[in-house]
């Protein structure tokens, strides 16, 4: 956040800080190396992080006008970037994807905000079930695509 925006209003609430006994530090911490990876990668960038028992998706950016998603499956690190660069996710696709992550996300403005750290990055922690698995919903839904698109390539 810039100096404008702290004038205007436009700064980052004060958060209290996430309990270390809380459901959702207990997540965290079962992830917290691949989590911190995230961090590192998108240094500098807002982060909010749901929370997941697979992990974690990290809403990067501006949320839900302007965002990135990283996430974690299988201990690996995976985001837009990723599925883009590797031919496996069309720019329609992405676009569709984006407008129902963006719908998930303004579903769940109510639920509490805690922030916490991860490595040198504080990052804010949404403990929402109901957007963890939406988010999960949508992003099993584009992994299946992506298999398919993958399994009708090799066969040809």
């Amino acid at each position: 956040m810039g100096l404008l925006d702290k004038l205007f209003g436009q700064s980052e609430p004060d958060y209290p800080e996430l309990q270390a006994d809380s459901e959702a530090a207990k997540l965290i911490d079962r992830f917290r190396d691949p989590l911190g990876k995230i961090a590192d990668e998108f240094a500098g960038e807002r982060m909010e992080l749901v929370p997941s028992e697979s992990g974690g998706y990290v809403f990067i950016g501006k949320p839900p006008k302007q965002f990135a998603l990283a996430w974690l499956e299988g201990g690996e690190v995976h985001h837009f970037k990723s599925l883009v660069n590797e031919g496996n996710l069309s720019p329609m696709l992405l676009e569709k994807l984006v407008d129902k992550l963006t719908a998930a996300y303004k579903g769940s403005k109510d639920a509490p905000r805690y922030q916490t750290t991860l490595g040198d990055h504080t990052i804010i922690v949404v403990h929402d079930t109901t957007l963890e698995g939406e988010v999960r919903r949508l992003i099993d839904e584009v992994n299946e695509k992506v298999r398919l698109k993958k399994e009708k390539a090799a066969q040809h």
